[in-house]
């Protein structure tokens, strides 16, 4: 026996190609104990939002973190701060972890908003 027909794959993070951009779940995103940002590559992206699919990824670049994350539709989801991010991720996680910088003009207002409720 074989297979037969032509299988629907998932599109990941890590396969997008430079200028491309998507939607991807909000717990793709997790932050460090110093509130750096960490991007698993290894999350379904989708070409529209819909559900729970509602954080825009743009991939800027070729390098491994050349990614832009817009949070601003992630709706109520809040994030927590992990020592270790994505820790649990089985297989070579150095490659499917990015390590993400954040915009200068909007790290402040944004982490404020964020971890509000986290540091009470």
């Amino acid at each position: 026996m074989g297979l037969k027909g032509t299988p629907k794959l998932e599109n990941r993070i890590i396969d997008m190609k430079p200028g491309e951009s998507g939607y991807t779940v909000p717990w793709a995103l997790a932050f460090d104990l110093e509130e750096t940002p960490y991007l698993n590559l290894d999350y379904s992206i989708h070409k529209n939002p819909g559900g729970t699919v509602q954080m825009r990824v743009e991939r800027t670049g070729s390098g491994k973190s050349d990614y832009n994350v817009d949070i601003s539709n992630a709706g109520y989801f809040k994030w927590s701060v992990e020592e270790a991010p994505f820790s649990g991720v089985v297989g070579k996680r150095d490659d499917l972890i990015a390590r993400l910088t954040w915009d200068e003009s909007e790290m402040d207002a944004t982490l404020t908003k964020l971890f509000k409720d986290v540091k009470e």
